[in-house]
């Protein structure tokens, strides 16, 4: 059976994380793995700042607008380098892992585009659910 790779994209707090815990739970004979691009980006945030992950999320809870200012700052300087950085990321951990995926997080069209390359060029399933949002950009 080829591996699958479900990708979810909307805007930030559309429901893409429950959309994927709800996959998870439904589906569990497919041992999905959730995937978000943006997990490396706070892991190299933690070293930035010299903070855990756990007080990286109290940040988030207490100083939302200045942590999102820091990462999107962040993104968007890696993106001017490669925009496709991030699914580069993705693609070398999945060669390395295999298996059914969710990405949770693909929120830019050159994401989109390197990823449906990608599954076709390993021959995985795919599927996109997008937001509606996200087809008015």
């Amino acid at each position: 059976m080829k591996d699958k790779v479900i990708v979810l994209t909307g805007y930030s707090g559309s429901g893409k994380d429950y959309t994927c815990q709800r996959l998870i739970k439904s589906l569990p004979v497919y041992n999905f793995k959730r995937y978000a691009l943006a997990d490396f980006l706070k892991e190299l945030m933690c070293i930035i700042l010299d903070m855990s992950l756990e007080e990286m999320n109290i940040w988030k809870d207490s100083d939302t607008k200045n942590r999102q200012r820091l990462i999107d700052f962040s993104e968007k300087g890696i993106k001017k380098v490669d925009k496709s950085f991030w699914v580069k990321k993705f693609a070398v951990d999945y060669s390395r892992e295999g298996g059914n995926v969710i990405i949770t997080d693909a929120r830019y069209y050159e994401e989109f585009l390197f990823l449906k390359h990608f599954a076709s060029e390993k021959s995985l399933n795919s599927y996109l659910c997008i937001y509606k949002e996200l087809l008015n950009q």
